[in-house]
């Protein structure tokens, strides 16, 4: 062991400073060594988990139970390299193995060795409660022992990352429950970097008719290296797509990178993935992936770029040094932005930087719309800067801005951004006005007006929501005047079958509401509510009270659920009459005022709170009436707190 080693292994494990080292570390050590027949191999275990030089005396006894009943010496050894599995009380791993060879595995196999280290890594009540998740999302018991038979570690995941998974799967994606039950291998796979943006990334394919039905098993468990070249690195197009779904779920926000429209895109009689373009009124087929040309459409027109592998190997390169790029981003990126020398990089950078950019900004710009470094930046954008300064943005209020929303700087600023601006002053009939919409939804000044923003405000006019609350609803939520006109008439003809008067501003959250989500969306969020008792009848009064009821995740609408009627007794139906509860935090309001209350109850301080004097108070007003009565009461409120979080 080396010294910065040492020094690490003992922090970590202090108690092998107290263990006698000839009794103890010497003996366990040469043990060790004369399993693996490796001193290399020894070392490396030891790093694993260190305590396997204090615990021998467990080790020994629980390889004795694996030998005596028929496990190989190498699937031993190989339990090493996950050693507490050999550190559990020697009775509880038998339990296990016996338990284990009831389930049918087979002592020989290395499945049989995964059970057995899935299984100690839990207790019982621990493993019932992943078991009871299962079945809150519809798998029989039989379902829950075939996939534990298939696939020993999906019972390792947390309930947690189980009920996400779960619910990405089923609510979002349309997924059958028992189909991800055949797959179980899923939840070992992490749900960020690889279900999220492959299940995105599946249905656009799926959308473009580029692919049939995928199996679960090739979408996920398949290695990143041979996914990308089977399913991606087709065509630049489709990289660029994969990324963005990749962006989406890291950072939470869609990387707005110009996408090819989908009748562009066709499938060749050798199933390759060809895009089409048009040149001089003649169609000319844009060679595949194996084509030394790569087609970017830009306002100029159509250009071509070489895509050498010196090109890309240079602008990989660029992307490293000066922009801070990983190796792995800047070699997926240089696939689709080519340029072979620096001038015009430089140029962007160095003019962001004389508008006060700082270097996380630029670094964000690029990555969202890395298109921006093959611009003429004094041509292009530096009239739209001076135009924005201009109105009143001032340099930081800029900066921020465009690094959320660089889509911005490749829309047409006289055909789109001008005409957008003065159509909003004119609507506000205030420069300050439009400056606070723009700054709070940018993507308003995007959007063809003609097409979106008039057809979706003369509906709700025609339906009689006043002028003050469209300005309203154009002012503080511009994402519902932009969505598809049609989508927007058959939702306010729904509102307005639910009987909320449109001449009020429950109407417009209702209509903000739906918009926010599909139709299949919805439903299955009222499906969350019918799995707690709630009738269809209650459905609907609850988001007539409170229309915003919808807008919480399936996620938050159980676990708030679970918490009041499953920990605190609240009947459920009681919970269905005071729906603005779902809005409120369940760790920074909901739990710890429960609790709270709970103890006030006790104690007789209270008589019975009604929800809403409990949850929609504001915390100032809350704290006055029931918490600073005494100090003993703030203390406990801070307890319950701290609790929660």
């Amino acid at each position: 062991f080396s010294r910065p080693e040492l020094a690490k292994l003992l922090s970590s494990n202090p108690l092998l400073l107290k263990s006698s080292l000839k009794k103890q570390i010497i003996p366990s050590f040469n043990l060790l060594r004369n399993l693996f027949q490796s001193n290399d191999k020894t070392i490396k275990a030891i790093k694993r988990f260190d305590g396997i030089l204090v615990y021998h005396a467990y080790v020994f006894s629980n390889m004795k139970v694996l030998r005596g009943i028929g496990v190989p010496e190498s699937n031993i050894l190989m339990m090493f390299s996950n050693p507490p599995a050999l550190l559990c009380n020697p009775v509880r791993l038998k339990e296990i193995v016996e338990e284990a060879k009831r389930m049918g595995f087979d002592s020989l196999t290395k499945k049989f060795v995964h059970v057995v280290i899935a299984l100690s890594s839990m207790s019982k009540s621990t493993l019932e409660k992943k078991f009871d998740v299962y079945r809150r999302w519809g798998w029989s018991d039989q379902e829950i022992r075939e996939a534990f038979q298939r696939y020993p570690s999906c019972i390792t995941a947390s309930e947690d990352k189980i009920m996400a998974i779960m619910d990405f799967l089923v609510n979002k994606m349309g997924y059958r429950s028992n189909l991800v039950a055949k797959q179980a291998s899923i939840l070992s796979q992490s749900f960020e970097k690889r279900i999220v943006p492959r299940a995105l990334f599946a249905r656009e394919l799926s959308s473009l008719g580029l692919v049939g039905n995928l199996t679960l098993s090739v979408l996920f468990d398949t290695l990143e290296k041979v996914f990308v070249n089977r399913f991606v690195n087709i065509t630049p197009e489709l990289l660029m797509l994969y990324e963005e779904r990749r962006s989406f779920t890291v950072a939470g926000t869609e990387l707005q990178f110009t996408h090819f429209p989908p009748e562009r895109i066709q499938i060749s009689s050798l199933g390759q993935v060809k895009r089409t373009s048009f040149v001089h009124g003649r169609q000319t087929i844009a060679a595949s992936q194996s084509s030394n040309l790569l087609i970017f459409k830009q306002s100029s027109g159509l250009r071509f770029f070489s895509n050498s592998s010196n090109g890309h190997s240079f602008a990989a390169t660029y992307l490293i040094n000066k922009c801070g790029f990983s190796p792995e981003m800047a070699s997926r990126v240089s696939n689709y932005v080519h340029f072979e020398t620096p001038e015009k990089p430089d140029s962007l950078i160095t003019f962001l930087e004389n508008h006060g950019f700082s270097n996380t900004q630029i670094l964000i710009l690029i990555k969202r719309q890395p298109m921006l470094l093959l611009f003429d930046s004094k041509k292009t954008l530096s009239p739209k800067l001076e135009f924005l300064y201009s109105i009143g943005f001032s340099r930081p209020e800029l900066a921020k801005l465009l690094s959320n929303y660089p889509r911005l700087l490749i829309s047409s600023l006289e055909k789109q951004i001008i005409p957008s601006f003065n159509l909003l002053r004119s609507l506000f009939q205030s420069h300050d006005k439009t400056i606070k919409a723009i700054k709070r939804y940018t993507g308003i000044l995007v959007y063809d007006s003609k097409s979106y923003l008039y057809p979706n405000m003369n509906v709700l006019r025609g339906v009689g929501v006043p002028e003050s609350n469209i300005l309203m609803l154009l002012n503080y939520k511009a994402r519902t005047l932009l969505c598809k006109p049609v989508r927007l008439k058959e939702i306010v003809e729904e509102v307005k079958g639910m009987g909320i008067d449109s001449s009020t501003t429950k109407f417009l959250a209702a209509v903000i509401a739906l918009t926010s989500m599909s139709k299949s969306t919805l439903e299955k969020k009222f499906d969350v509510y019918r799995r707690w008792g709630w009738s269809d009848q209650e459905i609907r009064e609850a988001f007539q009270r409170y229309p915003s009821c919808v807008t919480a995740s399936e996620g938050k609408i159980m676990a708030i659920m679970d918490f009041l009627v499953n920990k605190m007794g609240y009947h459920s139906n009681l919970v269905a009459k005071q729906p603005s509860i779902f809005s409120q935090s369940l760790e920074k309001r909901i739990v710890p005022r429960a609790l709270f209350a709970r103890e006030l109850l006790s104690l007789g301080l209270v008589s019975n709170l009604t929800l809403s004097a409990l949850f929609d108070t504001s915390e100032k007003v809350f704290v006055n009436r029931f918490v600073n009565i005494a100090p003993e009461l703030l203390i406990l409120y801070e307890e319950k707190k701290k609790k929660s979080v």
